[in-house]
């Protein structure tokens, strides 16, 4: 073996003190083949860029957001005269002790026109990291830290299913609706990355995913776009291009150490991707790695970017006075102690306990409402309703839950408004107020305070089903700004269900009736379509065993919504 080749190819990364991610702004004429240990993420922002990795080359032009998976051999030339290109650098030590098998997670970024939401999710994240890295003002090293895991978080949730197109020979992005399937091959390819070396069996790993060896193979192909064997020794033939490039192992020692019984079906399989013998490789490219060859780039400082930023991206990366996105953290891994178990014994680190409301739930649930004999019908809605925000009323009563939450009783006793009267639960039709749903909502909270904020509160309890429960309830007290929420629960030691329950205020049942010129001939199916219109948005997601689980929430003015995580 030839170490000093071994030693050349491989890059090693230099992070700052503290510092789990490194942000560079480069013009990248030439870069040789080369690897190193951590993650990359290249983002073009002008000129285009030839990216050669594995058996595929990749054109990169503006816009393009590439992944360089750990050990990934790569190698870069310019298209153009110049270009200017964002790397950012992810110390993958760091990100695999909150990310289990983060090295062997596969994300790909090269996705189709049309998808611009997760594409513009995944720059946002992006530009907050470099407008911390140039903004360093105190604090900084813990939220950029914060933000590179934001980040990765966002890849795990949208960008790891793949299709894989051998006539382009290119890895391109494609999501499955089956969330599940997803999760499973994304377990499969982790496992095939981790044990290449070793003898896999499909039988083996469909008994551990509990299902039939024929339906997973099944599955695999329609997923990949390849059957399990070939992409068993595709990833064996990946794996042994840094042993090529880097050494002087023999052809057969290298096709043994990636898991070939034999070093003909391992030169077979290397034609079949590399399009020569692995001889010929060595002697076509060994002499261009890393370290015999010497990288042509120009870094500049971030400040570049200033005059230009505009075209990139809306995230106030130079501002002044950076309006930080507010952040809300859930621990997920306190046990609950069993009153009846530990009778007297507190509880730590609760902050108190809310008052029952369950008798409030219980008129809600028994409210039966005769529209027909209903009497106070209100004849000019338009004036009891001019110039009332919907979401007001709902908005204040949270203001003084989250002030003094142990002490706070629901103010609204009356169902309906009346003619001189706007303040109820209903309008007088039987229309369904956001303090109706609010108080729904506030009605199922677990009773036990874990934390409060001038926006928020969580709770914590168990559901009817013995399940442990973990409860937020946010809202956004501004009539006129809408605000982003980064959540992170923390200590996910089992898979969580997290529901969503989002009660906006322009779909309250008074810009319905508005819609309607405030009738008061409202016949019944108008009524039942507009009180389920108006009520909360549910969403429901996965939230996977995670150290710290990431996500952001985005409430327009006067928006409500309380999130449920349950798990065992």
């Amino acid at each position: 073996m030839n170490d000093t080749k071994k030693r050349a190819m491989a890059e090693a990364l230099q992070y700052d003190e503290n510092l789990s991610v490194k942000v560079q702004l480069l013009n990248i004429r030439s870069y040789p083949i080369h690897n190193h240990r951590d993650f990359q993420i290249l983002y073009v922002l002008e000129g285009e860029l030839s990216l050669r990795l594995f058996y595929a080359t990749y054109r990169l032009h503006p816009g393009s957001i590439h992944i360089i998976h750990s050990e990934d051999v790569h190698s870069m030339e310019s298209i153009t005269e110049e270009n200017l290109v964002l790397a950012l650098s992810f110390d993958s030590d760091y990100f695999q002790s909150i990310f289990p098998h983060f090295i062997t997670t596969v994300f790909i970024t090269n996705i189709e026109e049309g998808a611009f939401k997760k594409r513009d999710a995944l720059r946002d994240r992006i530009f907050a990291i470099v407008a911390e890295e140039y903004d360093r003002s105190a604090g900084y090293v813990s939220r950029i830290n914060n933000e590179a895991v934001a980040l990765i978080n966002t890849l795990m949730n949208h960008f790891r299913g793949f299709v894989i197109d051998p006539s382009e020979k290119a890895f391109i992005h494609k999501t499955s609706h089956d969330y599940m399937q997803v999760e499973r091959i994304s377990r499969i390819i982790q496992y095939v990355y981790e044990n290449y070396p070793y003898k896999i069996s499909l039988t083996e790993i469909a008994e551990r995913e509990q299902m039939s060896p024929y339906y997973l193979s099944h599955i695999f192909h329609k997923l990949v776009g390849m059957n399990f064997r070939s992409f068993l020794s595709m990833v064996r033939v990946e794996m042994s291009e840094a042993a090529i490039l880097s050494t002087n192992k023999s052809i057969s020692q290298i096709a043994q150490d990636v898991g070939f019984s034999d070093a003909k079906y391992y030169v077979s399989h290397f034609y079949e991707h590399m399009g020569c013998h692995p001889k010929e490789y060595r002697s076509r490219y060994s002499g261009k790695i890393y370290g015999l060859a010497q990288p042509e780039i120009e870094e500049y400082p971030l400040s570049r970017l200033k005059p230009m930023i505009g075209k990139y991206t809306q995230y106030p990366v130079f501002k002044a006075e950076v309006d930080r996105v507010e952040r809300i953290e859930i621990d997920c891994s306190e046990k609950l102690e069993c009153p009846e178990k530990a009778p007297g014994k507190p509880q730590a680190n609760l902050l108190g306990k809310l008052p029952s409301m369950g008798s409030m739930l219980s008129v809600l649930e028994d409210l039966s409402i005769d529209l027909a004999e209903h009497g106070s019908t209100e004849e000019d809605a338009s004036r009891l309703y001019q110039n009332v925000l919907p979401q007001q009323a709902a908005i204040e009563t949270l203001k003084k839950l989250v002030e003094q939450p142990e002490t706070f009783h629901f103010q609204a006793v009356c169902l309906f408004d009346g003619s001189e009267f706007n303040q109820g639960l209903l309008t007088a039709r039987g229309l369904r107020k956001p303090m109706y749903h609010l108080a729904k909502l506030l009605a199922a909270l677990p009773s036990d305070i874990v934390d409060t904020g001038p926006n928020y509160i969580t709770l914590r309890g168990t559901t009817p089903g013995g399940k442990r429960e973990r409860d937020l309830l946010v809202f956004n007290p501004s009539p006129a700004e809408p605000v982003t929420i980064d959540l992170v629960a923390r200590g996910i030691t089992t898979n969580y269900k997290m529901t969503k329950y989002h009660l906006r205020a322009d779909k309250s049942c008074l810009n319905y009736w508005a819609q309607l010129n405030f009738s008061s001939c409202l016949e019944a199916e108008d009524i039942r379509n507009i009180n389920y219109m108006s009520g909360p948005y549910v969403e429901y997601a996965v939230v996977p065993r995670w150290e710290q689980y990431y996500t952001s929430v985005e409430l327009a003015p006067h928006d409500i919504m309380l999130l449920k995580f349950s798990g065992k």
